[in-house]
């Protein structure tokens, strides 16, 4: 198993190598010591996911389940989430809960099925919260619930906030102490953090869940949604939220204090340092002060392996705090994908890995190729040799909150060519040498480019790519030249770690007055 700063290193002979797989851990286990750093981390929606597969009245197995579909797999930290910050689905006594709001009328089938099945389940003594965290104990999980900070559904439903009931009472009774401003934004709707307020109505279930249930931590979900304050004061008001933080972890060290055990605080944060400062998050004071035991940095919707783990690394250096990078969704992301991403993040160095929305559109329970791909990536040893697909996100309407993405770049013959930062976790060289390296191709998406008139080079690098590697095939599908494919199966090999390829243009086709431009950036690795 992969702890924090060391390295997966690939053996230098082929036994070395093939004799580097281990079973995946969690298989077998029994339990785990309840408060030490988990493997894999899995968050559960605490919402649809829940209760809308299921036909009303639910049975208390179908909420087990949850929980039961991860035997086997190296899942030992459960998060279960209170659905949104104003009504919740359990048997909350400080906040609403969505059943009670409704009064039996619901204005479609999903909301019958949540407010229903769950007031169902409590009707019957079977608190959700409670049943899931009894449930995970029994399987030897760590149990964590997470509030979602700023849950901005509501917002943008179809009813509008104004008529959608899982906007809460509070909402209704304090417009003053929204974001508000003139953009037609829907962060306009959400609480603005500036007002004391708003911390106390947050820390009043915080304080509930800690107390009455039997929970290893608690999680602040600061990425549904990331919007705290008015844009312009976001960065100024960054103490704001850190003295929230701080109350926070103050009320839950009083209540460990009573309760005679340990309870962690998570965090999940943007991906970056600075683009959780300009929401208004100063995660480098909280790490300093000690405010938090674990953070997760994420992108905002999207699955990603550019998370730059490296300055969280290196910020909780010295420090008992976790870093577990997030691996977002499951939908349309290949097994060879999730093995480049894990693989990337444990030779990083991280100490576990954080799943989110996994469950999204998937079976319920999860399948079983669902299931696998989970014990594959949580083994590192395991998937040295397995083969994977590393890509760049391009920029996307969801990067809120995020730094600008590498790709798309606009291509000029400009002399010293577009720097892109690839970062792979396994070793090419050695697998090669050991002769168990089968194919290695880095395909750039350069579309609608005249490889009988364009004239380019890669450098790997530093070290040109012999133009002789380099492929183009016509597109049926998009009518003309997509990827230049680069044949690395002979070399130069990326390296573990960070590779810089830059791509020159060295003429543009004359005949041609549209721009080039470079709109993706991936890695295959197979093996035999």
């Amino acid at each position: 198993m992969a702890t924090r700063r060391q390295f997966l290193k690939v053996g230098a002979g082929a036994a070395g190598l093939l004799t580097a797989a281990a079973p995946a851990p969690g298989v077998g286990r029994t339990t785990r010591s309840k408060n030490g750093k988990p493997h894999l981390i899995y968050n559960d929606d605490g919402n649809s996911v829940v209760f809308i597969p299921h036909r009303y009245p639910m049975k208390v197995e179908e909420l087990t389940d949850l929980v039961d579909q991860f035997s086997g797999t190296p899942v030992d930290r459960y998060v279960y989430c209170l659905v949104l910050p104003r009504v919740f689905l359990h048997d909350t006594k400080v906040g609403e809960r969505a059943w009670d709001l409704a009064k039996g009328k619901y204005s479609n089938a999903f909301d019958f099925r949540r407010g229903e099945n769950a007031r169902h389940l409590v009707e019957q003594g079977n608190d959700p919260v409670r049943v899931l965290g009894e449930r995970a104990h029994q399987r030897g999980l760590q149990y964590f619930v997470s509030q979602r900070m700023n849950d901005a559904h509501f917002a943008y439903s179809r009813e509008g906030p104004e008529k959608n009931f899982w906007t809460g009472t509070f909402w209704h009774q304090h417009p003053e102490l929204r974001i508000g401003g003139n953009s037609k934004h829907y962060s306009r709707h959400l609480f603005d953090f500036s007002h004391s307020r708003i911390h106390d109505f947050h820390l009043a279930i915080i304080e509930e869940t800690c107390q009455r249930y039997d929970i290893e931590g608690f999680e602040l979900d600061f990425l549904r949604h990331p919007f705290y304050f008015k844009p312009e004061e976001a960065r100024g008001k960054a103490p704001v939220l850190t003295e929230f933080v701080r109350k926070v972890r103050r009320r839950m060290q009083e209540i460990a204090r009573e309760k005679g055990r340990e309870l962690q605080l998570q965090v999940l944060v943007p991906r970056t340092l600075e683009g959780a400062l300009q929401i208004g998050l100063d995660v480098r004071a909280w790490v300093e002060e000690g405010l938090v035991d674990s953070v997760v940095p994420k992108h905002y919707i999207r699955f990603n392996m550019e998370v730059p783990v490296e300055e969280f690394l290196e910020l909780t250096s010295g420090t008992s705090i976790a870093v577990a990078p997030c691996l977002e969704q499951r939908m349309d992301v290949s097994d060879e994908q999730f093995r480049a991403a894990a693989s990337r993040y444990w030779q990083a160095g991280v100490d576990s890995l954080y799943l989110y929305n996994f469950f999204n559109h998937r079976p319920h329970p999860l399948c079983q190729d669902d299931r696998r791909i989970l014990r594959e990536i949580g083994d590192p040893e395991g998937i040295r040799l397995r083969d994977k697909h590393y890509f760049l996100l391009p920029n996307a309407r969801h990067d809120l909150a995020d730094i600008p993405r590498q790709i798309p770049k606009t291509l000029d013959t400009r002399a010293g060519g577009y720097s892109i930062s690839l970062i792979v976790g396994d070793d090419l060289p050695a697998a090669a040498a050991s002769g168990l390296l089968k194919e290695v191709s880095l395909k750039l998406g350069v579309p609608r480019i005249t490889p009988e008139s364009d004239e380019w080079e890669v450098h790997l690098n530093g070290a040109p790519i012999p133009r002789g590697r380099h492929r183009c095939q016509a597109d049926p599908v998009a009518f003309g030249e997509r990827w230049i494919e680069i044949d690395l199966t002979e070399g130069p090999y990326p390296r573990p770690g960070s590779n810089e390829v830059r791509f020159f243009l060295k003429k543009r086709n004359p005949m041609v007055m549209a721009k080039l431009e470079l709109t993706e950036v991936e890695l295959w690795v197979r093996y035999h």
